[in-house]
């Protein structure tokens, strides 16, 4: 794995404890994305692929967590995608947008949006997130 820059994201999508983390994986090729874990045995619930083709590449932003639901970000023309956690421990995909594609930083979620700026501008954008 490459070096990570940030932090795991605990979460109780659908009344299970998981832990989501946001991996950089190698770099040539780049490879990378989501991993939910169980944190009682280490236990690999899904693993979701999420990073930029480009070798300079990082994933850089945390997971954000909201309910059920999962979002990641990547620079580099990625974007972001939300994931809906199942009962079952797997995901699916809710969304996947190129207007969000958070650099070093990450998304903030409030009242049914996201905000977060997109890679190295310094614009604001506003998603909606289903419930």
């Amino acid at each position: 794995m490459g070096t990570e820059l940030r932090l795991p994201r605990p979460g109780d999508g659908l009344r299970k404890r998981r832990i989501f983390v946001f991996a950089g994986g190698e770099s040539r090729p780049p490879t990378g994305g989501l991993v939910s874990i169980d944190p009682l045995n280490g236990t690999l619930n899904f693993a979701f692929p999420w990073r930029s083709t480009s070798y300079e590449s990082v994933n850089a932003a945390s997971p954000v967590v909201i309910g059920n639901q999962v979002f990641v970000s990547a620079s580099y023309k990625t974007g972001g995608a939300l994931l809906d956690v199942l009962p079952n421990g797997g995901y699916k995909a809710a969304w996947k947008s190129a207007d969000l594609s958070t650099h070093f930083n990450t998304a903030i979620y409030k009242d049914g949006y996201l905000y977060g700026f997109d890679g190295r501008n310094e614009r604001m954008l506003r998603l909606f997130v289903s419930k």
